[in-house]
């Protein structure tokens, strides 16, 4: 006879969209999580439960039935209590983008400090820097909320270290978070080909 590992209790048992050992559980309309081995680690409390990041060290974000968002740890613990408005789906090093207020805020738990944003939208992390938007341009910040570039460029992508693909014009270059130009904006198109470390540009 095979083991038990997960009591059929629920309503339904389903994946996690980008994580390998956790499960959504359902039960009585509420959204709980457990692990492959069965283990609880969230209870079935929630509106609603997605990944944080594709790691699931770095915990999930819960919804709650009056609507409101916060984070919850694989230890059970509430590392971003269940307040916000909103929260986003880009985290690095114990930096998170929420929504308070009709705002965007970067907290970060480790200092126990927040900044508000005065941006439309945060679109990644990378390292210690967030590409920010604003009426549809694109900038950086710090994650401690200092404007680097002020949102100019028509798209950006971080591809290693403080280096970005920029399109300007409709032309594709490279700029560092000095704004410094590193390829110039003569390119229809350009692709970072990580295994080999080099820049194609067409």
């Amino acid at each position: 006879t095979g083991k038990i590992l997960l009591d059929c209790n629920y309503d339904s048992i389903e994946p996690i969209i980008g994580i390998n050992n956790s499960l959504i559980t359902v039960k009585n309309g509420k959204k709980g999580l457990v692990s492959v081995t069965g283990s609880i680690i969230i209870e079935n409390e929630y509106e609603q439960i997605t990944a944080l990041t594709n790691e699931y060290e770095d915990g999930y974000i819960i919804k709650s039935s009056e609507g409101k968002y916060g984070v919850i740890g694989t230890n059970k613990k509430i590392i971003l209590p269940i307040e916000y408005e909103e929260i986003k789906n880009v985290y690095s090093e114990n930096v998170y983008i929420v929504k308070e207020n009709g705002r965007w805020k970067i907290i970060n738990t480790k200092n126990n400090t927040s900044e508000n944003l005065e941006y439309d939208d945060i679109k990644s992390i990378d390292n210690t820097y967030m590409i920010v938007e604003n009426a549809g341009k694109y900038g950086i910040a710090s994650t401690n909320g200092e404007e680097e570039i002020p949102p100019q460029y028509e798209s950006l992508k971080n591809i290693y270290q403080n280096y970005y693909i920029a399109k300007k014009d409709n032309l594709y270059g490279v700029i560092d978070t000095d704004n410094t130009i590193k390829i110039d904006f003569k390119y229809k198109s350009l692709a970072y080909i990580k295994d080999a470390n080099i820049i194609e540009g067409d």
